[in-house]
């Protein structure tokens, strides 16, 4: 059964439940097995394993499909990709936070499911995402079709209450791509593709909030950045016009 979920949600599981436990523990509702029923249990982790994200073409077909549809997610999954900002950070997200004179998004706060409240972002800290052109277009689209908000994007169901995963999963299959992914996805796709793009690791890491470059280095190998050129010097196999050539002499 656990081959379905990802080893952040077993891992979210194992956390809740032991939380849960203790605190039956604490309470004196618990008094026989003091230990929880998942300690001690094992959990591989996730840095080495490979997630599956969206090539460039599949984002580009995500992308095309959406707009031609008029998903209603259209803009979210277009700013998540281009900015690389977490879920709540989007969500959180005020015409105020945009500087269009500086092409910057200042990105200061999160919405959270657990507060159902705004707190800051994950590591405390304030940062800022370049305004690309692509996302500029994005952005000045959202500000005309609602002039009078203070929101950046739009409260589409089911999206502040854990839905968002469930929303693309679908949404993909019902264009050809399938793929089990969650929304955070779309933060690995940006990772990913912009550091393949050229872009310098340390740039895209303060862009996108990673403290951790252990963390950060699935999307360095998955960009392909830790080897890019590495072989390119190491040549081995004989010209086209030797071939030719020891096919005159033989002649």
């Amino acid at each position: 059964m656990t081959d379905s979920y990802s080893t952040a949600r077993i891992k979210a599981i194992k956390g809740s439940t032991n939380k849960v436990w203790v605190w039956g523990v604490e309470e004196g509702l618990i008094t026989e097995a003091l230990k929880s029923p998942v300690h001690g249990l094992e959990i591989g982790s996730e840095k080495n394993e490979y997630k599956p994200i969206l090539t460039l073409e599949e984002i580009k077909k995500m992308l095309f499909e959406a707009e031609l549809r008029e998903h209603p997610w259209r803009n979210i999954w277009a700013v998540a990709l281009l900015t690389g900002m977490r879920s709540g950070e989007l969500f959180a997200l005020t015409w105020n936070d945009v500087d269009f004179d500086n092409n910057i998004i200042r990105i200061t706060k999160s919405y959270s499911q657990r507060i159902k409240g705004i707190k800051s972002t994950k590591n405390s800290e304030w940062r800022n995402a370049h305004i690309s052109e692509d996302l500029k277009t994005v952005l000045m689209k959202l500000r005309q079709l609602e002039p009078n908000s203070e929101l950046v994007l739009p409260r589409t169901p089911g999206w502040n209450c854990g839905n968002a995963g469930k929303v693309l999963r679908d949404f993909l299959n019902r264009i050809g791509i399938e793929k089990y992914l969650t929304f955070h996805t779309l933060r690995a796709c940006f990772a990913t593709h912009v550091l393949a793009s050229g872009a310098e690791p340390t740039q895209v890491m303060k862009m996108g909030g990673w403290a951790d470059f252990k963390t950060f280095q699935i999307y360095v190998r998955m960009a392909g950045v830790d080897v890019k050129g590495v072989t390119d010097d190491f040549k081995v196999m004989p010209k086209l016009n030797s071939f030719e050539n020891v096919l005159k002499l033989k002649k």
